[in-house]
């Protein structure tokens, strides 16, 4: 299930009273202004409420992140920046090379001892395989709370997530146990599962590895837990992760955005014939949807109207399209 097919916001009426407090506000310049480039039209956004706000971006933030937007990838959105795999690990050639070139150094160096040395060649990572059976296993432990053995694969499991298969095993398998148990979470293995996620999106950030951080934001609407001792309510993982950093960063909503634009168009020119109003048509759909998630994830309205901004500008939206984004945007609770 990708992001733009979920309704995060049909998922805010289950929330507990509490998730809409505590959010801190921020202040912003009243002299603020964001402009929207389309046909020759000029938009001035007002200032920004300081209701909302979960956390305010720093100007450096957003200057960082200038230089990667959405249009560096062009209107058909080539190929959104998520770390390849290739680009992080030997290919098994290179390590058979590795490996026989040690075992050659080795036997020059002892070949006055008494006994033959001893040397395979093998490669040392797991197989895409392998990687998944385990992230299977310890998924369905984590799920429901197996405490000893989650501490012995502790290790394991925190060194495959460095790694890009790694991390899509795990977000594959965690989908995989949302299936299996609809979804329901046992109390007792919350507080872990919500540590082990929070590792994952530590390493999609520092990788750019933004892929499996989308999968799972969808994910989070499918977990939940429930203790009918506090509430009636069910509370969804994604409340508990609102303020995991990689969410403050533009780089991974404009590359995901474009991942979600292109599977979209992808399926619906394979029934439709007219390409030009189709893409227009599902470029302003795929922004609704995504600002209707940052509002979920109460994100600064900053952030979401430099979104908004970018996307108007490279697919120049109209002024009708552009009101209806921004209503979006000032609705956020």
């Amino acid at each position: 299930m990708s992001l733009d097919e979920t309704n995060l916001s049909a998922q805010m009426q289950s929330l507990s009273p509490c998730e809409k407090k505590n959010c801190p506000t921020d202040e912003q310049s009243n002299d603020q202004k964001l402009k929207y480039y389309g046909k020759d039209r000029t938009h001035t956004l007002q200032t920004v409420g300081e209701s909302r706000i979960l956390q305010q971006p720093s100007e450096s933030v957003i200057e960082e992140e200038e230089n990667s937007s959405a249009s560096e990838y062009g209107e058909n959105g080539d190929q959104p920046i998520y770390r390849q795999e290739t680009d992080l690990t030997l290919t098994s050639n290179n390590q058979t090379n590795v490996t026989q070139n040690s075992c050659e150094a080795r036997k020059i160096s002892e070949d006055k001892t008494p006994f033959p040395v001893q040397c395979t060649t093998q490669q040392n990572e797991a197989t895409i395989e392998e990687v998944q059976e385990f992230m299977d296993l310890y998924t369905s432990a984590l799920i429901i709370g197996r405490s000893d053995y989650l501490k012995s694969k502790e290790n394991e499991l925190q060194e495959l997530l460095t790694t890009p298969s790694g991390r899509t095993a795990f977000v594959n398998a965690l989908e995989q146990e949302s299936r299996r148990t609809q979804g329901l979470v046992d109390l007792q293995a919350l507080p872990k599962l919500l540590d082990q996620i929070s590792l994952l999106l530590v390493e999609c950030q520092n990788a750019e590895d933004f892929a499996p951080a989308k999968k799972l934001l969808t994910i989070s609407l499918q977990f939940y837990a429930y203790d009918p001792s506090v509430s009636t309510d069910r509370t969804f993982i994604f409340t508990y992760i609102k303020s995991q950093p990689i969410w403050q960063s533009l780089r991974f909503w404009n590359a995901c955005f474009f991942q979600s634009l292109q599977e979209a168009r992808s399926k619906a020119e394979e029934s439709s014939h007219d390409s030009t109003k189709l893409s227009s048509s599902i470029t302003y759909d795929q922004l609704k949807s995504y600002l209707h998630t940052m509002n979920v994830f109460n994100l600064h309205e900053t952030i979401k109207h430099e979104f908004l901004r970018k996307q108007a500008d490279l697919f120049n939206l109209n002024d009708d399209e552009i009101s209806s984004l921004l209503s979006i945007i000032s609705s956020a609770d």
